[in-house]
This record gives structure tokens, C-alpha cells and sequence, in this order.
């Protein structure tokens, strides 16, 4: 790492300890830590998980476990002003990665066509939150008593919390996923001569944001173009099988990194995202996808190269796409290829990781607390 070595040990803290990309990352930072020599401890709000490996907090005790010295970065929480609060009041600075944009809004993960959170969340909420206006000028607040170094995993996340916290260090670190060194070995195709589509989302079909609702009717289109094609809908609450469609709850990473090798493309309309680590977790199993232009997305799948992008909210193009890279296997396998090189060498765990190692020798440089009076 260029820099000053990490010595303080990282206290890596997300709401859910199994579940969802800011676990995730969380898990994967720790596995980085322990393989660099850093010392690392990792808590979580709720043991979701049945290898559950956190020490369970409340929220606003966070600060008080970081330990003598130690450097507290957080990725989720179910609570950001208890949170903030305790920070505030164990007098701890910490790293926080923007997963998501409930820091920025009045607690919406992503305000899709909405720009009220510019200003506050001023007036009547589009998404129905109560009492949104008074989230955020309380979490303003305390961001800016706290004053954290934050990181954004996309250029696009950071151009956002700039305009919120424009005295704040933004910093960005796309996420990353471990990667093999070579391209995934060929293994049995259980589904020989058939296309195979996968739609992924936490949530499942009731993932609004992600496209979940769309799923079937996009499925059933695609269906009838391509008679042969089979599909997988991951990570809802249930399971089930309607003649080609399979439908699975959430999955652990390695369970799903071996369906994607089976599968054709990734299918992943979400509306909103910031730098989604299903697609680079496709792109590491030669995956290819095809997804809407949203959020960070554009900064993961160069289109027509890596994968294709579709105006937001097309779903007739993103349909017509998707089948024909279906009826042109060859260019889909291409595509999977480019996928596989292009994401190892942007968006591996160690680059990754050597990011957040810079992030922490920044932080070991600069005062500890920066408190308002």
C-alpha cells in the first residue's frame, strides 16, 4: 500500500450481519484485513444469518466497541441519528460508506426522479415517508458535528453527497468481489442447448426500486420469443417452480456464484442503484448483463463491451436486448469474456481493499475529532 500502514485496529459495523451489500462488503473488508495483517472486528445490529460472526450492538453503542485508538467505519445501520448520536457523544470520527443515499435524503435508499432531498426533503415526500423533512436536517446535523470522512463507492453517489456535504472529504472506492485468476473453469451444464436467465435482487419480486415487479412480465415476454430459454428469480422470501421459471430466497454468495455459471446473461432492471455487487459478482463468473443506466451502473458495464445498458425505465428495449443476445449466443459469450477481464482488473477485493487502506492511513493522519463547539 503506498501511504502510512494501518496499526489501529478496524471496527467494520453494519446493520445486518449475512444479508444485503453493505454485509457484504463489510465480510469481505474483514476477509482483506485478516489476509493484509490488519487488525479488524466487525459488528452488526441484527445476527441474520445462521454463521452469524458479528458482535451484536445497538446502534448508538457503536462508538464505545471501536476500542483504544481504533478506527470505527460503518456501512449500514437501522438507525443513523442514534447512531450519529452515539458517535457524537463517545467523541469518535468515523468512516462511513455511502451504500445506499439515506444519509443524503429523509431516509429513502435512492430518490429515483424525486430532488427534494437537495433541499432537505422540504414539503410532502413522493415515497410517503413520515416526518422526512425533520430526518434529514437532524442527520445533517450531526454528519457535520461528526464530521466523518466519507466514501462512496461511485462517482455518481459522491457527486451526490457532495452537494449535500460540500466541506466534507468525499472519497470513492468502487466496491469489489474476490476474483479467481483465471476465467471460471467450465463445469456441466445442467440446462445443455438451453439460455439461461437469472434476475436477482434482495427483495425479490417485491423490490420495487430493483425492478423486482417487473420480472414477470418481462420473463413472460422473453419467453415467448425464446420457447427454450429457462429462468431464475433470486432473492425473495420464497421458492417454487412454474414450468421453466425457478423461483429461490436469498442466497449465499458461493451458492449463487455456482448458479451464474450456469446461467446465459444476467437480467437486473433495477431503477435506482449505486455500484450493485450483483453485477460484478456476474462478471467474475463470465456473466454478462443487461440493465437500465441507473446510478453507478454505467461506471461497472461499458455498453455493447462488458455487458448492454438501456435507458432507464425502457422495458421494451431491455426485453428486445435481452433476446437478442439470447439468439446470438457467440456475442453473448464474448460479452462474458470482456466482462471477466475488464472487472478483474477494476474490481477485485485486493483493489478494493488497498482503497479502504488508504482511506485508513488518511484517517490515522488527521486529528481524531473535529467536533463543533
Amino acid at each position: 500500500m503506498d501511504g502510512d500502514p494501518v496499526d489501529r485496529t478496524i471496527l467494520l459495523h453494519s446493520l445486518l450481519d449475512y444479508q444485503g451489500g453493505a454485509a457484504r462488503i463489510s465480510r469481505l473488508l474483514e476477509s482483506y484485513c485478516v489476509q493484509a495483517g490488519i487488525k479488524v472486528r466487525r459488528t452488526c445490529e441484527i445476527a441474520d444469518g445462521s454463521d452469524a460472526g458479528s458482535l451484536v450492538v445497538q446502534s448508538g453503542s457503536v462508538g464505545r466497541e471501536r476500542g483504544e485508538g481504533g478506527i470505527v467505519h460503518i456501512h449500514s445501520t437501522g438507525s443513523w441519528i442514534d447512531l450519529l448520536q452515539g458517535l457524537k457523544r463517545e467523541r469518535v470520527r468515523p468512516v462511513i460508506t455511502l451504500h445506499d443515499a439515506r444519509l443524503l435524503t429523509g431516509g429513502c435508499p435512492f430518490p429515483l426522479t424525486c430532488e427534494g432531498w437537495q433541499k432537505g426533503c422540504a414539503g410532502s415526500c413522493p415515497q410517503g415517508l413520515a416526518g422526512s423533512a425533520q430526518q434529514a436536517r437532524a442527520v445533517r446535523t450531526l454528519i457535520l458535528e461528526v464530521n466523518p470522512i466519507l466514501v462512496a463507492p461511485s462517482r455518481w453517489m459522491a457527486v451526490m453527497a457532495r452537494e449535500v456535504f460540500p466541506a466534507l472529504k468525499i472519497l470513492v472506492v468502487p466496491n469489489g468481489v474476490p476474483w479467481s485468476a483465471d476465467r471460471p473453469s467450465v463445469v456441466p451444464n445442467l440446462f445443455p442447448m438451453a439460455p439461461v436467465l437469472l434476475f436477482v435482487a434482495h427483495g425479490g419480486e417485491a423490490s420495487r426500486i430493483k425492478g423486482g415487479a417487473s420480472w414477470r412480465s418481462m420473463w413472460e415476454r422473453i419467453k415467448k420469443r425464446v420457447p427454450d430459454c429457462k429462468g431464475f428469480f433470486v432473492g425473495g422470501n420464497g421458492s417454487g417452480k412454474q414450468g421453466d421459471l425457478t423461483i429461490l430466497p436469498y442466497l449465499p454468495p458461493d451458492v449463487l456464484a455456482s448458479l451464474m455459471a450456469e446461467c446465459t446473461l444476467l437480467v437486473y432492471p433495477t431503477l435506482a442503484d449505486n455500484h450493485p455487487l450483483i453485477i460484478l459478482e456476474a462478471m467474475a463468473q463470465q456473466l454478462p448483463c443487461v440493465a437500465f443506466d441507473a446510478g453507478g451502473i454505467p461506471e461497472q458495464i461499458r455498453d455493447g463491451e462488458n455487458g448492454v445498458l438501456v435507458p432507464r425505465g425502457d422495458e421494451e428495449a431491455l426485453v428486445e436486448h435481452v433476446i437478442d443476445l439470447l439468439q446470438h449466443p457467440s456475442r453473448c459469450r464474448r460479452m462474458g469474456e470482456t466482462a471477466f477481464q475488464t472487472g478483474k482488473k477494476r474490481f477485485s477485493l485486493e483493489r478494493m481493499g488497498a482503497g479502504y487502506e488508504r482511506v485508513y492511513a488518511k484517517m490515522g493522519r488527521e486529528p481524531d475529532n473535529r467536533f463543533q463547539a
